[in-house]
């Protein structure tokens, strides 16, 4: 898969954690809690990293299991940290997350040898 022209490889190996780091951070910690406790988006967790996980295993940037072990870390980081500003850490949401993270992986490295 060819780079963008001006954007080196060092630069998205960058910028990719930040922006995820981000995104997500602020979607975990800033979007209202549920209002009904157990009420949880199980298939929006799942969807959302396996987007994330789709566009990283397409890009290349980063070796698989760095993609795999890094977004699940994530997920569960998140999780952990949402009781500290008064939401709901759910070991569920995790198993969502991690279960995206590896359809994405999946569906990336399939379409990459569709492409090859």
């Amino acid at each position: 898969m060819q780079w963008k022209p001006g954007v080196r490889r060092e630069t998205e190996q960058v910028l990719w954690p930040i922006a995820i780091t981000l995104v997500f951070t602020a979607g975990a910690l800033l979007i209202p809690p549920p209002l009904v406790v157990g009420s949880g988006n199980w298939g929006g967790h799942a969807l959302s990293y396996a987007v994330v996980a789709v566009v990283l295993t397409r890009r290349a940037v980063y070796p698989l299991p760095a993609i795999i072990l890094g977004l699940i870390a994530l997920g569960a980081v998140l999780e952990l940290i949402q009781p500290k500003v008064g939401r709901i850490g759910s070991v569920s949401d995790a198993l969502a997350n991690g279960v995206g993270v590896l359809f994405g992986c999946a569906i990336g490295c399939f379409s990459r040898r569709l492409r090859a």
